[in-house]
């Protein structure tokens, strides 16, 4: 049997964490099953197990990627030419939030 890589073995998590997200947009967190992940990742029941503990987990890990980005993004506003006035960072922030949830 072929030894599975980190970077296959963390390109599936995310992919199973973005098929949860969808889920998660569709269908609202209380209403997905981990069945109903398993599906739209293509996956068999159980194998999510290796990735994540939980649905919970997922959730903080899903929140925990998109947060970061919006961190990465707030990082990069010294090097904006003009600098946004800090109501307009407020309002791109919350905008960014807003198209990641759905």
């Amino acid at each position: 049997m072929p030894k599975i890589t980190e970077e296959q073995r963390f390109s599936r998590k995310r992919e199973i964490a973005e098929a949860a997200a969808r889920c998660f947009r569709r269908k609202g967190f209380e209403a997905t099953s981990m069945g109903d992940i398993n599906a739209e990742a293509g996956i068999s029941a159980g194998s999510i197990y290796l990735h994540f503990e939980s649905k919970q987990d997922l959730v903080h890990q899903i929140t925990e990627r998109i947060l970061s980005a919006r961190w990465m993004e707030l990082a990069d506003l010294p090097r904006r030419d003009p600098l946004p006035s800090p109501s307009q960072v407020v309002r791109e922030y919350i905008d960014r939030l807003r198209a990641n949830s759905g």
